[in-house]
């Protein structure tokens, strides 16, 4: 990738909300948790996919970079993967990229995946409207 190609880039947690040039998506494939540690993660799931809000935008090469270094991917706590983001909650999953966009997203690392049983899985697919129903900061 060239200094001024860009990525699609996905976000579902912390990074939400934060581009001024983001669209709303929805990814399936995976199911939403909250870690405990005061951010969320993906994992892959063969049945129970519930649609997970997420942000998409495009990201430079420079941008990813800075992306996977506060993602941990160097620390194996997320990794980079590519994922179909659809634009709205009507267009059903196929399996297929049709009626939808090819993006980067995080999912659990090998970091996070060993601490899974700790999770809390977030039904609602949605990490912004869930953290309004908890304050991390009392509970520490």
């Amino acid at each position: 990738m060239g200094k001024y190609e860009l990525t699609k880039l996905a976000v579902y947690g912390t990074l939400r909300n934060r581009h001024p040039d983001a669209v709303e998506g929805w990814i399936y494939g995976f199911k939403l948790y909250d870690t405990g540690n005061g951010f969320p993660a993906i994992v892959k799931a063969e049945e129970g996919m519930t649609p997970i809000k997420v942000d998409l935008f495009d990201a430079t090469e420079r941008s990813l970079w800075m992306y996977d270094r506060i993602e941990g991917i160097e620390n194996g706590l997320y990794v980079r993967e590519e994922v179909i983001v659809f634009d709205s909650l009507t267009k059903h999953y196929t399996g297929d990229e049709k009626g939808g966009v090819v993006a980067d997203i995080y999912v659990a690392g090998p970091m996070l995946t060993e601490r899974r049983e700790h999770f809390v899985e977030i039904e609602s697919g949605d990490w912004i409207e869930y953290k309004k129903t908890f304050d991390y900061e009392t509970a520490n």
